[in-house]
């Protein structure tokens, strides 16, 4: 029997065939290159100096503010009352929750302007992370040296331990979100609503409690987060369970044994947590 014939290929070419071909190894990739809290002491130090371009210099540079200027004057009216409010950006890293003031939104959810009034905001960061600070519905001057031709932004970094002072002139009515843009910041706590109070001067909205406000959304409650880790081996089961908010812990973690003992054995520990501060917190179980 014959075999069969071999597969026709284009005129003088030869069939396909595999052959081994020299190695070329990738590149290593690069070590992250993270954020060191001696960089964010250095550029906190640089924006101090008088050279508007001493902070652009760093291996990490901070944002060119100081040199940016108005194609025109950008003045606010001077007959204008002016009043100054003062806001610390404020948060743990550890629990990882985020507020002004030491307060989260729904603890704490308005600031309460009048229109026809220029409101100086002075941002000062206590904390070690950058913080994007925007707020809705205006345009800011962001005061850093410029004088009349002081850019306008509606949004302005706050590097950490530094200060930002931005005025706008108060010309729009009711509510307006202020919040830190970097979203998970916001969502824990870092959010206030600019409030316009009204002509008939009715009295301020008053901190939430009970029912909360549905004009606040999601905004309303503190964010709790629950997670936990679990594990069933031949001999034991261990686990932890944590549910958390801005202010409270609730831990629940467990070891059960069985093998090699008369009867089976188990540990279960319960720990409540309640935060006020960074320096002081109280717990018991």
């Amino acid at each position: 029997m014959n075999s069969a014939p071999p597969p026709k290929t284009a005129a003088g070419a030869s069939p396909p065939s595999l052959v081994k071909a020299k190695k070329h190894p990738a590149s290593d990739p690069p070590k992250p290159n993270l954020y060191q809290m001696d960089e964010m002491l250095n550029l906190a130090l640089e924006e101090k100096e008088d050279d508007p371009r001493a902070s652009l210099n760093l291996p990490r540079p901070g944002s060119p503010y100081r040199l940016l200027k108005a194609v025109k004057d950008t003045s606010l009216p001077a007959k204008l009352p002016r009043r100054k409010i003062t806001l610390h950006l404020t948060g743990d890293m550890s629990r990882y929750v985020w507020s002004f003031d030491g307060k989260t939104m729904a603890e704490q959810p308005y600031v309460i302007i009048k229109k026809g009034e220029i409101i100086e905001l002075e941002l000062v960061n206590d904390t070690m992370m950058h913080h994007p600070i925007h707020l809705h519905g205006h345009f800011f001057r962001l005061l850093m040296g410029n004088g009349s031709r002081s850019p306008l932004k509606h949004t302005v970094d706050v590097p950490p331990m530094t200060k930002r002072t931005v005025e706008f002139e108060a010309n729009e009515a009711r509510d307006w979100m202020f919040h830190c843009h970097i979203l998970y910041h916001m969502m824990s706590g870092m959010a206030r609503v600019f409030r316009y109070e009204d002509e008939e001067k009715t009295s301020p909205p008053q901190p939430l409690a009970g029912p909360h406000a549905t004009s606040l959304g999601e905004h309303a409650h503190d964010m709790s987060y629950i997670w936990g880790a679990a594990s069933l081996q031949s001999n034991m089961s261990e686990g932890l369970l944590t549910w958390m908010n801005p202010r409270n812990d609730l831990q629940l973690a467990w070891e059960v044994g069985w093998q090699d003992v008369e009867d089976s054995q188990y540990e279960i520990d319960a720990l409540y947590q309640h935060y006020f501060n960074p320096n002081f917190q109280a717990f018991a179980g």
